[in-house]
């Protein structure tokens, strides 16, 4: 599973700062997007956030993208193809003689790999005029496996999988794999590149270029006003049939409030709203009067991670069973969501061949939840109403980002696990230093929410390879699921392979390293003016690029 963005907390529900406070006029030139937080870079390489990946896919064209049914289809590659190729490679052997001298011995072998080649178009250009060629693909792939960059969202993707890559001329860029690796394709989607020509001579993490981004895509960077506006301008050099607006604004307001007053104004064209926003708002004249909705289901979910470290509070999974038993999930996608999410039992997308639809969520059951943690050695020894073991109290911090729905869904959970004489202590974090405690395992648990790939790949997050450098935040490890996780990415029948998967689902609903809640449904408010908007289920607005080219004003067709 690539969680190409990474952390999310979704759109529908982030809150963090403010906005100007005119009123909207007119402009059929000007696409007017919310932003709900101010991106840390614009650098694809190391950006992990969601709201930097709505500004990335109008800056930058990646190599594949997406049709409306989901199928990869080409962009800057014009073609790909699998082949089979004997490659030498030179292993440097350290040993020492008997006077503890070391000695360096080659072996020289061949190895017979899987080679994925990409034929690239010839007429993508960067916006400064530069020609796009596979030398900035080399570049960008060797930036990514470089720990200091920071992109542990997508060296999992290649990791002990991709031998080399390389350009043998500028239209061909072949990447060699040691193995069949069946999720390879849509690795590439979304896999931005850099130019190489500006940030070879660059320090490749603070150089301006990474809040100035040189791009190759439909739009050109112009400005970023911190915390207030990103602008963005028509690339008039573009290869392919160009959207027709000339400009797009990303207006920046964290606030939730005041994200929801400038809607009212008129300073979005459109609006994700989160559930209660949309029952609060929807039988208003102004809503009624100047804006439709469009809902569909969302890849992403929200959950709570629970650290599995090793003599830790949730070391134990009766203890993380008990959690969740304690999460009245239901009552929560009723009152707070207003049935706007699907409850889940799996970290899948629901409507994925990967989710097995025959394992139930778990239900809100404290008695349950009780006897579990008696079973783990859980009492309330001293009779001081709170749960102990080996002289230990039972409490814990849980870590949220700023949003409404995650203060909702661990209140929800804090008030349950009182009345079974537990302490959760929530604490609320902005979004950098949250990601900071996540990437340092320095948490009990966490309330967020992941944004997954089409190909279900659970690699990066639940294989125990990852808990040092990569995603494997909750320090989850399973030897069973390890071996099932692995042969999913070699499995080419769809059949076995969604088999697979149903297997790894069951394990992670027996173990709960996390609590997986709800893939939301989009609730999504567009101004009447705009017109011909087109969403596939799955994709994220900013994702489906022959969706964009149809959206216009009216009165500019």
């Amino acid at each position: 599973m690539k969680l190409k963005l990474s952390l999310i907390v979704f759109a529908l529900v982030m809150l963090l700062s403010g906005c100007g406070d005119t009123s909207a006029a007119f402009d059929p030139n000007t696409l007017f997007i919310w932003l709900p937080s101010n991106p840390t870079t614009l650098n694809p390489v190391s950006s992990v956030d969601l709201y930097a990946s709505y500004v990335e896919y109008r800056v930058f064209d990646a190599l594949i993208e997406y049709d409306s049914n989901m199928r990869p289809v080409p962009c800057v590659a014009k073609s790909w193809e699998w082949t089979r190729e004997n490659v030498i490679v030179t292993n440097h052997v350290l040993s020492t003689n008997e006077e503890n001298v070391i000695i360096t011995n080659k072996q020289i072998k061949t190895v017979n790999m899987y080679v994925l080649t990409f034929h690239l178009r010839d007429d993508v250009y960067w916006h400064d005029g530069v020609k796009n060629t596979a030398q900035d693909f080399v570049y960008t792939y060797n930036q990514i496996m470089k720990p200091e960059s920071m992109a542990q969202n997508k060296i999992p993707m290649f990791e002990n999988l991709v031998s080399k890559v390389e350009a043998p001329d500028d239209y061909t860029f072949k990447v060699y794999y040691l193995r069949l690796h069946v999720p390879a394709i849509g690795n590439w989607e979304g896999m931005f590149p850099v130019p190489k020509h500006i940030y070879e001579h660059e320090d490749f993490m603070n150089s301006p270029y990474n809040r100035a981004p040189i791009g190759n895509g439909e739009y050109c960077f112009k400005e970023w006003k911190q915390a207030t506006s990103i602008t963005l301008v028509k690339n008039t050099n573009y290869w392919r049939e160009q959207p027709k607006f000339d400009k797009i604004v990303y207006r920046i307001i964290s606030d939730d409030n005041a994200a929801l007053a400038a809607f009212k104004k008129g300073l979005f064209d459109y609006k994700s709203m989160r559930p209660e926003e949309y029952e609060n708002e929807k039988d208003k004249d102004y809503f009624t009067n100047g804006y439709y909705v469009i809902k569909t289901l969302l890849r992403s979910y929200w959950h709570i991670t629970w650290n599995c470290k090793k003599g830790s509070l949730f070391d134990d999974k009766l203890v993380r069973l008990a959690m969740t038993y304690a999460l009245d999930r239901y009552s929560l996608a009723t009152n707070y969501f207003h049935n706007q999410v699907i409850v889940i039992s799996g970290p899948f997308f629901y409507a994925n061949w990967a989710y097995d639809k025959s394992i139930a969520p778990l239900p809100f059951d404290l008695n349950m939840a009780k006897e579990l943690l008696a079973q783990a050695g859980w009492t309330d020894s001293d009779g001081n109403g709170i749960l102990d073991k080996n002289g230990k109290e039972f409490r814990f911090e849980i870590l949220l980002g700023q949003t409404l729905s995650g203060e909702a869904i661990v209140q929800n959970l804090k008030e349950n696990l009182a009345k079974l004489g537990i302490i959760a202590e929530p604490r609320v974090l902005e979004w950098s230093a949250f990601d900071a405690r996540l990437k340092e395992h320095s948490f009990e648990a966490a309330c967020f929410g992941w944004s997954t790939d089409i190909d279900p790949d659970p690699f990066d997050l639940w294989h125990s390879s990852q808990i040092k450098n990569g995603i494997n935040y909750c320090n989850y490890s399973n030897p069973e699921a390890d071996k099932l996780i692995e042969l999913g990415r070699i499995e080419l029948d769809p059949k076995k392979r969604a088999e697979i998967y149903h297997k790894v689902h069951k394990i992670l609903a027996e173990d709960q390293p996390m609590t997986v809640l709800f893939d939301p449904i989009a609730v999504t408010a567009f101004k009447k003016e705009l017109k011909g908007v087109v969403i596939v289920p799955g994709l994220n607005l900013h994702e489906y690029y022959a969706g964009l080219l149809q959206w216009y004003k009216t009165g500019k067709k």
